[in-house]
């Protein structure tokens, strides 16, 4: 399972906004289901969450839509490399879901 988060329009640090997307409340504090309820459903899971630079027209990342896409499926085979074959759930939220199908088209 990979969750990949959405767009950033505060401009928290890129982990932050990671998590919060996946977090409630917001903040340390708070819980993170992917990792605290997620895994009694599917126990024998692998869950990643991926974190990239969303802040699109707020930031200062040069790099286009498509290049991003390209680097999560770089970072998805690096972490398959060697590994069994299994299947892969992708789990998007906002920008983060156009991103997934930007990779997958």
């Amino acid at each position: 399972i990979i969750a990949v988060h959405g767009l950033n329009p505060r401009s928290k640090k890129d982990a932050d906004h990671a998590w919060d997307t996946w977090r409630t409340p917001p903040g340390p504090d708070g819980r993170l289901w992917l990792r605290d309820d997620l895994p009694q459903y599917v126990p024998d899971s692998r869950i990643f969450l991926y974190e990239y630079n969303a802040t699109a027209v707020y930031g200062h990342d040069q790099d286009t839509f498509v290049g991003k896409a390209n680097e999560l499926l770089e970072a998805i085979r690096i972490k398959r490399d060697n590994i069994e074959a299994r299947p892969i759930l992708l789990l998007g939220h906002s920008m983060g879901g156009l991103l997934i199908k930007q990779a997958l088209i």
